[in-house]
Parts: C-alpha cells; structure tokens; sequence
C-alpha cells in the first residue's frame, strides 16, 4: 500500500518528525524508532491521501482522542478467612472413680470475627489526554489492582469512582480503552507483521468507511478497507520501530525468533491496533534491558504526543531515562499508601520537604530512593504524612473541580470517524470472520512446523499401510467379524492420532485464554472447529 519513501528527520528533542508524501517508504533502521510530534504529522503518516481529503482538520482529529481520566477514593480490600480455635477440656485423671470415662471429653470452640486486609488504600488522581502515569512501588503494594479498577477488569467489589470525562463506564467504554498484559503472548510461527493482522481482522471494525458510499458494489469498500488496514498495520510497525523484522517469525522455545525487546513491542502494537484513546499496560518493561524499555517509552510518547492518547503503566525500577519520560509518577508504599503523585522532576524538592535531602549523585538512582523509602517503615510514614499534607488535598480539590465533558457514545462516534474501531460493545467479530483467521493461523502453524507434519503424515502413512495390509481384501469376503473388526481399528487409530495435538492445545491454552475471554478476539466454538 506504499510507493515512495518517507523523510524522516531528527530534532533537538529527540523526536522524529516526519516530512514528505504520506504515501512514502520510511527508511528501514534497526536503531531508530520513527515517532512523530503532532497531530498534523500523525494524519500525514497514517491515513492516505484520499483518506485525508475526507477527515476533518488535524484539531478535530487531535480532540477525538482526547479523555480524562479521573478517579476518586478508589481503595480495595479483602476479607479474611475466620479462624476456628478449640480448647479442648481434660479428663478426670481418675478414669475408675469418674462416670463419665466412656464419654469423650467436652470442647469449646470459638470463631473469631471476619476481618479484611487492607490492599489500596483510598487514592485519587488523574490522568489528562496525551500524558503517561507511571504506577510504581513495592510489591504487593496495589499497583495492578489499581490497573485492573482503572481499566474496568476487577471483578471483585472495591470502593471510589473511576470517571472517563466526567461520566462513569458503561459499555461504550471498552471501545476506547485497550488493556497490555503482563507476558507476551504470541504464536510462534507467525511473522511479526501476520500476527499483528491476525489481531486487526478479528478485532478493528472499519465500518465507518461505509459513511457517504452511495452505491451498492460492496468491492470497492472491501478494497478499501483491506488497502486502509494494511496502511495502518505497517505505519504502526514504523512508529514502534518493528519495520525492519516485519517478516521475521516471531519464534519460541523451539526456534529463535525476534528479541525480547521487540516481542514486548509488538505486544504493545496489539493494543495500539484500533487506535484506543487510553492505554493500560501492565509492567510492559518488565524483563527488557534498558535500552529495550527506552525505545518501547519513547514510542509511547511519541504516540502521546501526536494521538493526545493516554497511558497508565504499572512500571518496575525503570532506568533514569525511562523515569524522565513519564507525565507524572503515582507511587505507593509497602502497605497501599499512596506516597508520591505528581511530576518526576519534582521529585527531588517533595523528598527534602519530607526530611531526606538530595544526596551527591543521586540523580542516576532517583527511581531507586524512591522504591527504597516506599519499601521501608518509617520512611514511608514520612511520606505519608507529607503527602496527606500538601499532595492529596490539591489532588483531591482538582479532581472534584474537574469539569465533565463529551459521553463515553459521543467519544466512540467522534473517534470512530478516523479510527478503526472494536466491534459492537460486548461482542466479537462475525462468526465467519473468526473462522477464517483462525483456520488461515492454524494452516500457517501447521505448515512452518515442518518436524510435526513430517512426523503426522509419515505415521499415519505407515500405520494406513499396516492396516491395509492386515485386512487385505476384508471386504471381499463375508466375515462380517471382519469387517466389524476393521472399522473398530479404524476408528480407534484416528482417535489415538488426535492425541498428537494434545501439545499444541496444551501450548495454546494460556493464548486461548487471552484471545478469548480476556481480549474477545474469537468465540470457543470458531476455535474448536478450525
């Protein structure tokens, strides 16, 4: 879907402007990650020329984006299984002179009363559009259960207000919010480029190309949509500089494929597919060296930047230079207490104001103090006391004077003018559109796993000859015993051959379960019959 190269040029802040024809080739570099600087260059890059012609201006297209998320109190505990204690009283140590000696012995049990443990402690804050919250602290502090209250996907009953614009979440909200796990979970034998289309045909809904198309040839709209995908899929490779691998397999366990550094990529390009106006991600840096997260943040800024998207990340002991890159920074103590919410570089001034001064050099582990006096006892109460003193009331003041904007429907209208869009609130893909990705997938895996099929196919030719051979000519005769007796090892061979599958399913499970209860990409049926 591209013709001519994209030139790409490098600013004083370390951000990548690109300039010349949207329809040209950017330079294949394993070392620069393309990012962009508005929102003019981000339509410039990302939609074709004919595309631009019938988008509204690059300020409409930048306010689509746009969500605040806020929240208000939000605490969650859990309860505590009661615990039973029983006091068993003694036997009269004279068994001949008591009466009761055949009885057995008289116990009180008692049961304490049910109590919670406290895991979040109420917390409020925000997070504007186009900026990045960094979630940090100690484990067990609460972070990913924050995550998960933000993002809409705790379960379990918590306390507070989560608020997109002012408006609580309903079901609109799923279609502007993407959600990166932890581990990365991708099929091994798939390229780079063909997983992140697999994720597109079964999750980016491009219907709003249907809006002004008067005739009834459905082929042209097809075309469109295909060539429109396409587009999107490599701008977003370029942008999370995962171009030069796009063909490269991803790989596993068995057979090397890409780094771990662009694997977590990649996951995140899987988020990034339909455009989400806020992203959560939960220790997407996790594993990576540090040069790795870097280039994985500065993609995410950059997106910032030009999309007005926002993150909220749950990030463990990242490097000084990840640490500067973030809008603000939301740290917790061991216990659940929030510590530190606001801007990285004022981090040092909150802590003199706390009773620890700047140290000599300690600008290259800053992150590190900060987990540090978080993690300990009386450190962390210092905090405490600082934060309930000057950061939560100004948090507090400005989250109750935050004023509310467009509805979560209003945002998925106006969004889904430039955007690709998740299907219908609560639903997947048409049922045909599953099965065809997910049979294209399985014909992939099954033909690049050449020592599996090489191995099924050579058996099951040599077992076919071994029966043939012991029940030569069985139909010719009138043995009906025979015959029985034929379509029994028939059909018992076939089924110990599906036996031979029971790896992959077993390899697939924790990716079947992210694809289809946690992401909704496919349906239990269209899996099971392709």
């Amino acid at each position: 879907s591209m013709s001519s190269p994209v030139e790409v040029n490098v600013n004083d802040d370390d951000l990548l402007v690109v300039e010349g024809n949207q329809d040209e080739e950017v330079e294949d570099s394993s070392n620069v990650v393309p990012t962009l600087a508005s929102a003019h260059d981000a339509m410039r890059l990302f939609y074709p020329e004919e595309r631009q012609r019938e988008t509204a201006p690059s300020e409409e297209f930048e306010k689509a984006m746009e969500i605040h998320l806020s929240f208000a109190d939000v605490a969650f505990d859990l309860p505590i299984k009661p615990t039973t204690t029983t006091t068993s009283t003694p036997l009269c140590c004279c068994f001949r002179r008591c009466r009761q000696q055949k009885q057995p012995s008289a116990a009180t049990s008692t049961t304490t009363m049910a109590k919670r443990k406290t895991i979040l402690h109420p917390v409020s804050g925000s997070v504007p559009p186009g900026t990045i919250l960094a979630i940090m602290g100690p484990s067990g502090c609460g972070k990913s259960s924050l995550l998960d209250i933000l993002s809409g996907r705790k379960t379990t009953p918590w306390r507070g207000s989560v608020l997109y614009n002012g408006h609580p979440a309903d079901d609109w909200t799923s279609r502007f919010v993407s959600y990166v796990s932890q581990g990365d979970l991708l099929c091994a034998t798939l390229t780079v480029r063909e997983e992140l289309m697999f994720v597109s045909h079964l999750k980016a809904d491009y219907s709003y190309l249907n809006d002004g198309d008067n005739n009834d040839d459905e082929d042209p709209i097809i075309r469109r949509v295909a060539k429109l995908r396409e587009h999107h899929v490599d701008m977003l490779l370029r942008v999370l500089g995962l171009w030069h691998v796009r063909d490269s397999l991803i790989g596993g366990e068995k057979k090397r494929g890409i780094s771990g550094g662009q694997r977590r990529r990649l996951t995140l390009a899987k988020g990034l597919v339909t455009g989400p106006s806020l992203l959560f991600g939960d220790e997407i840096t996790s594993g990576l060296s540090a040069t790795d997260s870097l280039l994985a943040l500065r993609a995410l800024r950059s997106m910032a930047a030009a999309f007005k998207m926002s993150f909220a990340l749950v990030i463990h002991q990242p490097r000084i230079e990840v640490f500067w890159m973030f809008s603000s920074v939301l740290c917790f103590s061991y216990n659940g207490h929030a510590v530190y919410q606001g801007e990285p570089s004022l981090l040092v001034e909150y802590l003199s104001t706390a009773g620890f001064p700047r140290k000599p050099d300690e600008e290259a582990a800053l992150p590190d103090r900060l987990l540090d006096l978080a993690s300990a006892n009386e450190p962390s109460a210092a905090l405490l006391r600082t934060y309930e003193s000057q950061i939560a009331p100004y948090v507090n003041d400005k989250i109750k004077h935050l004023p509310a904007g467009r509805s979560t429907r209003s945002i998925v209208l106006e969004h889904s003018k430039f955007f690709a869009q998740p299907h219908t609130p609560g639903s997947s893909s048409p049922f045909i559109a599953q099965l065809r990705s997910l049979q294209s997938r399985d014909w992939r895996q099954a033909v690049r796993d050449t020592e599996f099929l090489v191995v099924n196919y050579a058996s099951s030719a040599i077992i076919g000859v071994v029966l043939g051979l012991a029940f030569f000519q069985t139909r010719s005769t009138n043995n009906v015993f025979a015959q029985s007796s034929f379509l029994f090892m028939a059909s018992l061979t076939s089924a110990l051959f599906s036996f031979n599958y029971l790896p992959t399913v077993i390899s697939e499970k924790a990716m079947y379960a992210a694809e289809c209860h946690g992401e909704k990409l496919y349906g239990s049926w269209a899996y099971s019959l392709s």
